[in-house]
């Protein structure tokens, strides 16, 4: 089995030799490495080009045309069976590759073989972990609003990802999004493997509110197609309109309508289509998590941030007297 590891590159900066020695040095030795330079304007095709290793193969895009369509070429121009996703600025950590292969291997139909990935910032330093849904109904229930697969370091057969058209080019953002929904929606397999074999970089704090409009303009429509695919609801514009706000804009969803979103999104799920397979516990225990997870999200809205933050230190030595009275009353 001939894999791909598929790398886009624009301006790459101090994160893109550790991205490249983390895929060199990969234990499973038997892969092309193709990277595209989307016109990068600093030393990145240097960079590329100081590792003198036969696997990888540099195409360099005459100008910049983006991430999503760099990574169509990429599909293209790839020689492998398989290809597999990593940016530049990512870590691939020891065993991916191994892991991803042996999961193709085992499950040669399946479009995508996924895997729990964490996140680290910009010092390397990891920040959380990225858990994956592992059977069918767990990818049904939150691919109507999410993406269901970690993009980084997914493995996908090549041949029937080209067969549904590649990504969406007109999309910067969720083209990911887009693919997984199509590839699901008709009737490809996932498979999900256990090991975390990928680290993704991120860059800053919240999204700008230019950039999460943008986001809203791409990922609501996939959630509606999504809807309309694989449920009997007749979703309404103000019903998707909330259901974007409590799944990504919760911080600015006005309180008094969070409980008609959940409503609207609890008819969505409950009207799935019985071909889904989704019994109507794993609806209830799916719709209870998300309440629970917008109740937390508004409490610390509701608090007040920086006093939190200032009573973190209090709380640390309060904890560490109760500790040290209870240690000093277990040896008397």
């Amino acid at each position: 089995m001939k894999i791909t590891v598929l790398m886009t590159v624009y301006n790459g900066g101090p994160y893109l030799s550790e991205a490249l020695r983390s895929v060199l040095s990969q234990d499973c030795k038997d892969f092309e490495f193709l990277v595209i330079d989307d016109a990068s304007t600093d030393d990145s095709v240097r960079t590329v080009e100081s590792f003198h290793d036969p696997r990888i193969r540099l195409i360099r895009n005459p100008k910049n045309i983006g991430q999503t369509a760099s990574l169509n070429i990429g599909l293209r121009e790839a020689r492998g069976e398989y290809v597999a996703r990593i940016d530049a600025d990512d870590l691939a950590l020891p065993g991916w590759l191994a892991a991803q292969a042996a999961g193709a291997r085992q499950h040669p139909a399946c479009a995508v073989i996924s895997l729990p990935i964490v996140q680290i910032d910009l010092a390397g330093k990891v920040q959380k972990s990225h858990d994956i849904f592992t059977s069918r109904e767990d990818i049904f229930l939150r691919i109507l609003t999410h993406s269901p697969v970690n993009h980084g370091g997914c493995l996908m057969k090549r041949s029937l990802i080209l067969a549904e058209g590649g990504y969406d080019e007109k999309l910067r953002i969720a083209a990911d999004y887009a693919l997984w929904s199509r590839l699901f929606c008709h009737g490809h397999s996932f498979f999900f493997t256990a090991h975390t074999g990928m680290a993704i970089r991120v860059h800053g704090g919240s999204l700008s509110r230019a950039s999460l409009e943008r986001l809203k303009a791409e990922v609501t429509p996939i959630m509606a197609a999504n809807i309309l695919a694989l449920t009997d609801h007749a979703l309404s514009e103000e019903e998707l309109e909330m259901l974007w706000g409590i799944f990504y804009d919760i911080d600015a969803f006005p309180r008094a309508r969070v409980r008609a979103a959940e409503e609207a999104f609890r008819k969505v799920i409950f009207s799935r289509k019985p071909a889904a397979g989704v019994t109507d516990a794993m609806c209830r225990n799916y719709f209870n998590a998300i309440r629970r997870q917008n109740a937390l999200r508004l409490l610390f809205r509701a608090m007040d941030r920086n006093v939190i933050l200032k009573s973190i230190p209090l709380l640390a030595r309060r904890l560490l007297q109760a500790r040290t009275a209870f240690k000093f009353k277990a040896r008397a």
